[in-house]
């Protein structure tokens, strides 16, 4: 099917309304648009998506949806008209997946663990590239930590991205010990809870100096997008960045270190970044 325009919004529990709906105004005209002065969240009426989606087919992404009373205030910026367009919430609240479905259970799918091919798939290429590629004395170790994680892509990518990236090779002693720190660990059996200490395990193993500017990035309202200039510059003003004895020390200098300080971030745990 073909949409005429589309777009994605992630919403997040406590929502800038304001700027999620400048968001899906960009989106939807496929270009910076100032929204109109008498915009807020209760006068969407007064936006131009309503008019803008008229006679258009349509697709709407709208990403982690905390709660329903938002949905009444965004859905009120679309057309009734639909010509066959599609929008599709995703949410963690069963209730708030019923009521923006109108309590029509047919519309609401629910996503289902991975299953141990697709989960050790995962698994094996983000850490060797395939499972053929992983040695064959680490198989059954690495299976083991892929059972430990039960089927949750977040959890499974976020082990194997942490695993990879150690300064230490990937050996049976470095697997049998992320085998055992994740036994004692995942106590809940909540998926968004088993998540979450998946998360906290890989961030008390970062180095600390990637703890700081990781932290530091809490700064930033959740959901929104985090320009790496801009991060790498307010690491070096708040002192991240140590000087070393014997090497050049310039603004330069420290501005590139900040920079790798934040390719590491998204090449060890992008999770973190996703879930800022």
């Amino acid at each position: 099917m073909q949409f005429d325009c589309r777009a994605f919004i992630r919403v997040s529990k406590k929502p800038d309304m304001k700027r999620l709906l400048r968001d899906l105004f960009s989106q939807l005209h496929q270009k910076k648009q100032p929204l109109p002065t008498n915009c807020n969240e209760l006068g969407i009426s007064d936006i131009n998506i309503r008019k803008h989606l008229q006679d258009k087919r349509y697709l709407i992404v709208i990403d982690d949806l905390w709660d329903a009373s938002l949905w009444d205030i965004i859905k009120s910026a679309f057309p009734k008209g639909n010509r066959g367009s599609r929008i599709i919430i995703t949410t963690q609240i069963e209730d708030v997946a019923s009521t923006c479905c109108c309590d029509h259970s047919e519309h609401v799918f629910e996503m289902k663990p991975l299953d141990d091919d697709h989960s050790r798939k995962l698994f094996f290429s983000r850490l060797f590239g395939s499972e053929s590629d992983c040695p064959e004395e680490l198989k059954q170790v690495s299976k083991e930590i892929v059972d430990i994680c039960g089927g949750l892509p977040l959890a499974t990518i976020n082990i194997a991205s942490h695993l990879a990236n150690q300064e230490r090779e990937v050996s049976t002693d470095l697997l049998a010990y992320t085998r055992d720190a994740l036994r004692s660990y995942l106590w809940s059996n909540s998926t968004s809870e088993r998540t979450k200490q998946v998360l906290n395990l890989s961030y008390n193993n970062l180095p600390h100096y990637l703890k700081t500017c990781l932290l530091y990035l809490n700064m930033h309202p959740e959901g929104s997008i985090i320009c790496k200039d801009d991060a790498v510059k307010q690491w070096v003003v708040e002192g991240f960045i140590a000087p070393r004895k014997g090497k050049e020390q310039g603004q330069d200098w420290m501005e590139k270190v900040a920079g790798i300080y934040f390719d590491e971030l998204i090449k060890i745990h992008p999770t973190f970044i996703y879930q800022l």
